[in-house]
């Protein structure tokens, strides 16, 4: 163990004066006891004492140290000088790197300050510049009005518009300025009206110059080619290749003129003006030279054959001649004035809707008259029904629409000739209704029966029924009639025309056949009503003919109440609805409009005829019935004669409707209709029979009864349907079918 040295001035300060004596100045080297040093440690330890401050002179004195001791105790002491210099270096230097990060924060506040004013100057400085060249660009459009205005002033001579600059400083540069007034952002800057409007003059100004070069050098093509063809007599070869080659050569550069005023004109009165008169100038010099060189000598070559000549061939010779100079006209017009697909794909908002309409109003104005005056001419004296059906349908075939896979394509940029030909179609469209009323008159509505109507000839085979004297003439004329008009008329006028000549046919047949109260006369009826109503079903009738007419029945009724009603009081203060004032309001006449569709009046005309047949026909059966037999003798003569009339008058009748009617169906429906009416009218002779002669028990027993009838009425049948070889199976028992359902099932 290491002893512990303690300087005495250590032991002194440490421990209590009582049990350290004041010793002289050694060094003590006798090491401390294990109980010394533990109570010296515990006395430390109770004291805190980490560091006795002794005297260095009384530490060297107390406590010499060796020279190695020494020297360590002062590098260390310079050490801790050094380091604490160090400390207090590093402190400044703290202290310095404190104020420099205050002053570098401080930099860097007021450099972000900066950049950011510098910023918002140069944002500023970037808005100026872009206003400064968007003013200056604006003040461009207003500075070079005045330039644009002293050209156009002092250059009134039309070929300027041949230079590029005209293009290009003139027509580009106004184009911008109008665009540029014309914008939103510019509708509140001052005497901005001003500008807009010189500026619309000044494009005004320039399109005349375009438009007076147009119209002149037009004129003068126009003029040189009237010259040659006046010179001498040249050939139609020649003339042709003047009127169109020649024309067309010398006017292939115009359309870059043209196309400046047209591509502008949407939109525009004043520049679409200048258009028309451009437009005006080419129709008038390809008008005249059409005219004078093509078409006259045509007219007069047509003129002079007018009256050998018929509708058809005059019409189809005079429609192909124009047919052929409006699809030139077109071509050269196309090729001089429309634009181009690529033109028009880049302007979006113009297209070739004005050439169109101008080039078409040019044919139908000016190229067709002589046309449209010829044709009418020639139609006025056309009686003939079916040369005038013949030539609207030859007008139809011009149409602009082709069928292809069954849909219908327009024909973008084709002459329409619909519109073309749309005089001259109405024109015989009005002559051929005013040919159809005249012919409904004389041959409908005024026809009167020869007598030949009931020729029958079963013997002969007549393919044509319509020209067999089976069918009423009238309505063989009318089926005719309306066959050939059928698609040459407008949908709604032929079904008004239709219905007219059903309604009048229906009325001329009643009239004719009024006092004809026979069973042959029916049938002839029949037969032909069945076939006028297969052939109206053929067409597609959709309008149903409007009747209007005045109801006067509620007056009729006022009427007969007075006079069956004399003595009755009329109270005129009464607050009744039968006084007298709402007697008067309640008859005046009612205007009614009626429709009625041809198809069912027709169907309606034939129930009824059908129903008249019946009726005629049963009375070849009940004759007997008149009177009621009052003995025995006389029920069964009565019986037999009812058994005969049957047996002979059925095979007579299916023979008589067999000539007529050649529809087995028909037949049967017919034979059944007489049956019902027989039953019902031996019923109603059968149940008076039995009340009058309710006592009489003989005579009853003797009568026959419906049943029995009936079972007669269906072996004759049988018989005759054997013999026809025709099998078909009758019920002695059959329930006997109602006229009425019969005639439903015939669809008449």
């Amino acid at each position: 163990m290491n002893p512990i040295l303690l300087p005495v001035s250590q032991r002194r300060s440490s421990f209590p004066s009582s049990t350290v004596k004041d010793t002289i100045p050694t060094t003590l080297l006798t090491p401390l006891s294990l109980d010394e040093r533990r109570r010296v440690w515990d006395e430390v330890a109770r004291l805190g004492v980490v560091d006795l401050d002794i005297p260095s002179e009384t530490e060297t004195l107390l406590n010499p140290l060796p020279p190695a001791v020494s020297q360590l105790l002062a590098l260390l002491e310079h050490t801790k000088e050094e380091n604490n210099r160090f400390i207090s270096d590093a402190e400044d230097v703290l202290k310095q790197v404190d104020a420099l990060v205050d002053i570098h924060n401080s930099v860097t506040s007021q450099t972000g300050t900066f950049q950011k004013e510098c910023t918002n100057l140069v944002d500023e400085l970037s808005e100026l510049e872009v206003l400064y060249k968007d003013l200056n660009d604006q003040f461009q459009h207003f500075h070079s009005l005045e330039s644009i205005v002293k050209t156009l002033n002092k250059n009134n001579n039309s070929e300027i518009v041949l230079k590029s600059s005209f293009h290009d400083k003139i027509l580009v540069k106004l184009d911008e300025c109008i665009a540029f007034v014309d914008e939103p952002r510019c509708a509140d800057y001052k005497d901005i009206r001003v500008y807009r409007f010189r500026f619309t003059q000044c494009m005004i100004r320039a399109l005349s110059l375009i438009r007076n070069y147009l119209v002149t050098f037009i004129r003068s093509v126009g003029e040189k080619i009237t010259t040659k063809t006046n010179n001498a007599n040249l050939s139609n070869i020649v003339i042709d290749a003047l009127v169109y080659k020649d024309f067309t050569d010398n006017m292939e550069n115009v359309y870059n003129l043209f196309v400046e005023i047209y591509k502008r004109t949407n939109g525009n009165d004043d520049y679409f003006n200048l258009l028309d008169d451009v437009y005006n100038q080419y129709f008038k010099t390809r008008g005249s030279l059409i005219m004078e060189l093509i078409i006259q000598p045509h007219l007069r070559e047509t003129n002079a054959n007018f009256n050998r000549e018929s509708l058809i061939n005059m019409s189809n010779t005079s429609l192909k001649f124009f047919v052929k100079i409006l699809e030139k006209e077109f071509e050269i017009f196309q090729n001089l004035f429309f634009l181009p697909p690529t033109e028009i794909n880049e302007m979006s908002d113009i297209d070739n809707s004005m050439n169109l309409t101008a080039v078409h109003k040019f044919f139908e104005s000016s190229l067709l008259d002589p046309l449209y005056y010829l044709l009418r001419n020639k139609i006025l004296k056309e009686s003939d029904i079916k040369s005038l059906c013949e030539l609207i349908n030859l007008l139809k075939s011009y149409s602009v629409f082709n069928i292809e896979d069954g849909n219908f394509e327009f024909q973008i940029n084709r002459i329409n000739f619909d519109a073309l030909f749309k005089p001259i179609l109405e024109d015989a469209q009005t002559r051929l209704i005013f040919i159809i009323n005249r012919y409904v008159e004389v041959n409908i509505v005024n026809y009167k029966k020869t007598g030949k109507e009931l020729i029958i000839s079963n013997k002969e085979v007549n393919d044509d029924i319509l020209s067999s004297n089976q069918i009423y003439p009238p309505i063989v004329k009318s089926i005719e009639m309306l066959t050939q008009i059928y698609q040459s008329l407008n949908q709604a006028v032929f079904d008004d025309i239709t219905s007219s000549i059903v309604h009048l046919t229906l009325l001329s047949m009643e009239n004719n056949f009024i006092t004809n109260n026979t069973i042959e006369y029916k049938l002839y009826q029949i037969k032909s009503l069945l076939l006028f109503r297969d052939y109206i079903n053929t067409f597609e009738i959709e309008h149903a003919r409007k009747e209007t007419v005045l109801d006067f029945s509620p007056l009729k009724s006022l009427y007969s109440r007075f006079t069956n009603q004399p003595q009755e009081s009329i109270e005129l203060n009464s607050n009744e609805h039968q006084s007298f004032f709402d007697r008067i309001l309640g008859v005046i006449p009612k205007v009614i409009n009626d429709y009625v569709d041809c198809r069912v009046e027709l169907q309606i005309e034939i129930r009824n005829i059908v129903h008249q047949f019946i009726k005629l026909a049963s009375n070849s059966f009940v004759d007997t019935l008149s009177t009621m037999p009052s003995s025995i003798s006389k029920i069964l003569d009565l019986n037999q004669k009812l058994i005969s009339n049957i047996q002979n008058e059925i095979p007579r009748l299916q023979s008589l409707i067999d000539d007529y009617i050649n529809d087995t169906r028909v037949e049967t429906f017919l034979l059944d209709g007489i049956q019902e009416e027989f039953q019902t009218i031996y019923k109603s002779f059968h149940e008076r029979l039995l009340s009058e002669k309710s006592s009489e028990g003989d005579i009853i027993s003797q009568a026959m009864e419906p049943d029995d009838i009936n079972r007669i009425w269906a072996e004759t049948v049988r018989k005759l349907l054997r013999d026809d070889d025709n099998e078909v199976d009758v019920d002695d028992n059959m329930i006997l079918r109602d006229v009425q359902q019969d005639i439903d099932n015939l669809e008449l």
